[in-house]
C-alpha cells in the first residue's frame, strides 16, 4: 500500500536539494497531452475535479465522480524525467441500482528525450499503472503499461504537441468482474481491451496566462473490444495562470465525445472504460523559483568634471497635435465617438471635437467608430509643432427589414416546416421550435408554409423600412 503521507514526505525532501532548479516547464496539474521538453529539477502538482455521466445503464440513472491527484516529477539528468502520482476518486451511482465507492491508483512514469532543434522536441514517455482491489493498494498482476512517442513544436508563443502510443491493459486482473454490479462495472474504469493512445494539444502563452486545448483518446483494440467510437474520446479546453514565480493555478473543462457502449447487453464479466460525459477540474502546479543573479557592486564613478557644457541647440520638434471634429450626415456634432490613431484612443466631446497631443510627425490614419453608425477613416500628416486637423462624418446604420414567425400545430407544438417567401422565391425551414427569420427588402410578400401531413397555409406580410412583421401560423393535419 502506498500512503499519501509518503509522497508528501518525498516532495519535501526533494525540495531541500533543488534551490537552483529552473522554473520553466515541468509537471502540470491538468491536461492529458503534456508537452515534452527540458524542465526544472523538481516539480509538483495537486488537482481535483468532478465528472457526470447520465443514463448509461438505460434505467434513467446518473453517475457522479469526484477525483483528486497528487504528483511529483524529478529530472534525474537533462534528458530524463521521472514522475510519480497517487490518483483517487469517489464514484456515486444513482437511479436503478444505487452504489458508491472509493478507488486509489498509484502510477509511475518516465520521459526521455530532448530537442531536435531550438523549436522542436521529441521524447518517449513510459507509464506504469498499478490498480488494486482496495484504495489505495497494488495488484501486481494487474500492472498496466503505457508507451507513447511525443513531439512538441513551438511557434513563437504557441506550442503544438502530438502523441501516439499503445497501452498493454491488464487492469481487470485486480477484480473478479463476474461479481460486480452494473454500477461497479461503470465506476471502476477498467477495460478488458488494449488501447491505441492518441492526443493532440495546442497551447498559447500570453504573459502570465496560458490557454490550451486538446483532443485525446484511448481507442480500444483486440478481440471483444467495442467499436472505435465507443472508446474513451474527449475534448478539453483550459487555462493556466501564474500566481507567482513558483505557483500556477490551472482549470480545465472536458466533454466526452464517445458513443456509449450498451453495458447491459455485454457479458456479465465484460469490462470497458466509460468516462464522464462532462468533467471540470482545478489544480495547482509548483516548481522552484529561478535562482536570482548575484548582485555585483557597480564600479566607482569616474571623476566629476565641474566645467559646465555649452547649452545644446533647441531640438527640432518631433511631434505635433491632431485636432478634429466628428459630425453626422446632417452636419450635427457627434459626441462619444471613439477616435483611434495607432495605439492611442480618445472620445469626441459634446461639440464633436477631439484632440490628441504629441503624435509623431508623418502620415497617420484616423479611425472613428460609434454604435449605430458606420465607421469612417481619414488620413492626415502631422507636421512638427503645428500638427494636423481632420473632419470625419459618420452615417447612421440603417436597421434591417425582416420577416419573423413561428409555425405550430393545433396543440401549440413547434414544427420544422418549409417556408417560401414570394415574390423573392426564397425558401427556408423553420427551426425545431417552429421559429424562422429572414432578411428582406421593404415590400409586400406572400409567405407559404407547407409540411407533409398538414394543410399548407399562406400569409401576407407587409414590410416597411426597418420593420419586422411577426407571423403566427398554425398548421392543421390533413391533405395538402
Amino acid at each position: 500500500m502506498i500512503r499519501p503521507s509518503v509522497l508528501v514526505s518525498l516532495l519535501i525532501a526533494c525540495a531541500a536539494f533543488t534551490s537552483s532548479a529552473r522554473a520553466d516547464r515541468g509537471l502540470t496539474a491538468l491536461g492529458r497531452v503534456r508537452p515534452v521538453g527540458p524542465g526544472p529539477t523538481l516539480s509538483a502538482a495537486l488537482a481535483s475535479g468532478y465528472g457526470f455521466t447520465g443514463d448509461v445503464l438505460a434505467v434513467d440513472d446518473s453517475h457522479h465522480r469526484a477525483s483528486g491527484a497528487l504528483a511529483i516529477a524529478v529530472r534525474a539528468v537533462p534528458w530524463l524525467e521521472l514522475t510519480g502520482s497517487l490518483a483517487g476518486r469517489y464514484d456515486r451511482h444513482t437511479g436503478g441500482v444505487s452504489d458508491d465507492g472509493f478507488i486509489g491508483d498509484p502510477r509511475i512514469g518516465a520521459t526521455a528525450g530532448g530537442h531536435l532543434d531550438p523549436a522542436t522536441a521529441l521524447g518517449v514517455r513510459l507509464g506504469v499503472w498499478l490498480p488494486g482491489a482496495d484504495a489505495p493498494s497494488i495488484e501486481f498482476g494487474a500492472t498496466t503499461l503505457d508507451a507513447s512517442l511525443v513531439l512538441t513544436r513551438r511557434f513563437g508563443a504557441s506550442a503544438l504537441t502530438v502523441s501516439a502510443g499503445y497501452r498493454l491493459d491488464r487492469s481487470t486482473e485486480s477484480v473478479d468482474a463476474a461479481t460486480l454490479t452494473p454500477a461497479d462495472r461503470l465506476g471502476l474504469g477498467l477495460s478488458d481491451a488494449d488501447a491505441a493512445l492518441v492526443g493532440v494539444g495546442l497551447a498559447h502563452q500570453a504573459g502570465a496566462t496560458q490557454l490550451f486545448g486538446e483532443l485525446s483518446g484511448e481507442v480500444l483494440v483486440g478481440a471483444g473490444a467495442p467499436a472505435a467510437l465507443e472508446s474513451p474520446l474527449r475534448a478539453g479546453v483550459g487555462v493556466r495562470r501564474a500566481l507567482d514565480a513558483s505557483l500556477t493555478f490551472e482549470a480545465l473543462a472536458e466533454i466526452g465525445l464517445s458513443q456509449r457502449p450498451d453495458l447491459m447487453a455485454m457479458a456479465p464479466d465484460a469490462l470497458v472504460d466509460v468516462e464522464p460525459r462532462l468533467a471540470v477540474a482545478v489544480g495547482l502546479s509548483w516548481r522552484p523559483a529561478p535562482a536570482r543573479a548575484p548582485v555585483i557592486a557597480p564600479p566607482p564613478p569616474p571623476p566629476v568634471d565641474d566645467t559646465p557644457p555649452p547649452p545644446p541647440p533647441p531640438p527640432a520638434p518631433t511631434t505635433g497635435p491632431l485636432t478634429g471634429r466628428v459630425t453626422d450626415a446632417g452636419g450635427a456634432p457627434l459626441p462619444d465617438v471613439t477616435i483611434t490613431v495607432g495605439a492611442t484612443t480618445v472620445l469626441s466631446g459634446e461639440d464633436g471635437g477631439f484632440t490628441i497631443p504629441d503624435l509623431p510627425i508623418g502620415p497617420i490614419e484616423v479611425a472613428a467608430a460609434r454604435g449605430g453608425y458606420e465607421s469612417a477613416t481619414a488620413t492626415a500628416t502631422i507636421v512638427g509643432g503645428t500638427g494636423a486637423t481632420v473632419e470625419l462624418t459618420l452615417a447612421r446604420v440603417q436597421p434591417k427589414s425582416q420577416i419573423r414567425g413561428v409555425v405550430r400545430d393545433f396543440n401549440g407544438k413547434g414544427l420544422a416546416a418549409k417556408v417560401t417567401i414570394d415574390p423573392l422565391g426564397a425558401e427556408l425551414t423553420s427551426n425545431a421550435d417552429g421559429t424562422f427569420v429572414i432578411d428582406v427588402p421593404p415590400g409586400t410578400y406572400t409567405v407559404t408554409v407547407a409540411l407533409p401531413g398538414y394543410r399548407a397555409q399562406k400569409k401576407t406580410a407587409v414590410v416597411v423600412e426597418g420593420g419586422v412583421p411577426i407571423l403566427n401560423i398554425e398548421l392543421v393535419k390533413g391533405r395538402k
